[in-house]
């Protein structure tokens, strides 16, 4: 007799980028030894920070250098795992035009 087992269904969280605005930074962590040292060390529960510069792109910055990525790129295990913050009081849209233009200037 075959037994079949069902198919383990695997959800995957993304952030929403209808709600996302061009002052948004997202926070993610992982499950990793080095994500838990920083959350550890700085007494957040986040362990990287990524700048959204619109149309579903933002900019990150890790060991490989500075680049640029999708959100459709950013999968979750968890919807605890990233949040989304932005100012308390925004910034002017010049101010906020010249952070991604600098932002975008460092890729490479």
């Amino acid at each position: 007799m075959i037994y079949r087992w069902p198919p383990i269904k695997t959800v995957i969280y993304t952030p929403n980028a209808s709600q996302l605005k061009l002052d948004g930074i997202i926070f993610t962590r992982e499950r990793t030894l080095r994500s838990l040292s920083i959350q550890a060390g700085t007494f957040f529960k986040s362990s990287h920070a990524m700048l959204y510069i619109a149309h579903y792109s933002f900019i990150d910055s890790d060991s490989h250098g500075v680049h640029p990525n999708n959100l459709g790129r950013l999968l979750f295990r968890s919807s605890g795992d990233f949040c989304v913050k932005r100012l308390k009081k925004p910034l002017d849209a010049g101010t906020m035009l010249q952070i991604c233009r600098y932002a975008r200037a460092e890729v490479g």
